[in-house]
């Protein structure tokens, strides 16, 4: 006689044995979806900081001998600039409006690390310089502990020649007056200086305006504000900023005691703005807005 096992388990226990399986697969699924967020956030953090770090490279990269022999091989001989970047260096001349190009700033650059200059002063506004000049130039600056006062205004830098004026800021420690102005600098070139400026100690005037730092930059920028206590002049007039970046350079204002000066003119600030800025330091604070 064949003998026939007839399970007793009810229709409703089977229903609920499949219901504990989908909450274990629904828990499952929640758990695996937010570990792949946290590698997410944790990837974007690494990407961030690598980002800093390629911001500010470090000194040990190129030996003062190795940048010479770089500088000179760059340089094409022409006897206008030579005479030119000499009377700079003896006389101390400005070379504003020369034109001396790229090339030119590969023979300063080399003379600035070669010879050195006793001048305080290096005036290079609109030399008709673009991004590789300006790294020669910030090469030399890397090193250089004799000038104060650097205009390379009017030029072609754009945000990747202000990542190296980040890292020539960053070991730089006499530098006391920089202009940037007219450079066509976006906010990438903002937030890599304003990284950079965090540590800088010598700085107490920084002109900015006629950039395209925007509202991303103004709240970079605003941050060394709340933190740098040496920068007592800022201008960032023309350079497309709104009331969110005004909300937060009127907020660092407020726990700054060096900031002297602020011009933030032709910006798309309304009467709101405007009136926060005020009243950040009120009697304290000269503002052109």
């Amino acid at each position: 006689m064949a003998i026939y096992i007839i399970s007793m388990e009810s229709p409703h226990s089977s229903k609920e044995v499949k219901k504990e399986e989908n909450k274990k697969e629904s828990g499952m699924g929640k758990d695996m979806k937010k570990e792949e967020e946290n590698k997410d956030l944790a990837i974007k953090e690494i990407s961030h900081k690598e980002e800093l770090k390629a911001q500010v490279v470090t000194k040990t990269a190129n030996t003062k001998e190795q940048a010479i022999e770089q500088l000179r091989k760059l340089y094409t001989p022409n006897s206008k600039i030579e005479k030119l970047v000499q009377k700079y260096l003896e006389k101390g001349i400005s070379l504003s409006k020369l034109k001396i190009g790229d090339n030119g700033a590969y023979l300063l650059a080399e003379a600035l690390l070669k010879e050195g200059t006793k001048n305080m002063e290096l005036d290079i506004w609109n030399i008709n310089i673009g991004i590789e000049g300006a790294k020669a130039i910030m090469l030399a600056m890397t090193y250089n502990n004799t000038l104060t006062s650097l205009n390379i205004g009017y030029n072609k830098l754009e945000d990747e020649a202000a990542k190296a004026i980040a890292q020539a800021l960053t070991y730089n420690i006499t530098l006391i007056t920089l202009n940037l102005s007219y450079n066509d600098i976006g906010h990438d070139g903002a937030k890599a200086i304003a990284v950079a400026l965090k540590c800088n100690k010598s700085l107490k005037e920084l002109y900015a305006s006629s950039n395209m730092i925007g509202d991303i930059g103004a709240v970079a920028l605003s941050e060394v504000v709340v933190l740098n206590s040496t920068i007592a002049v800022i201008t960032f007039n023309n350079n497309k900023i709104g009331s969110i970046g005004a909300t937060a350079l009127s907020d660092a204002i407020k726990s700054n005691s060096t900031l002297l000066k602020l011009e933030i003119e032709s910006n798309g600030l309304n009467e709101e703005d405007k009136e926060k800025l005020r009243m950040a330091k009120p009697g304290q604070l000269t503002l052109k807005l």
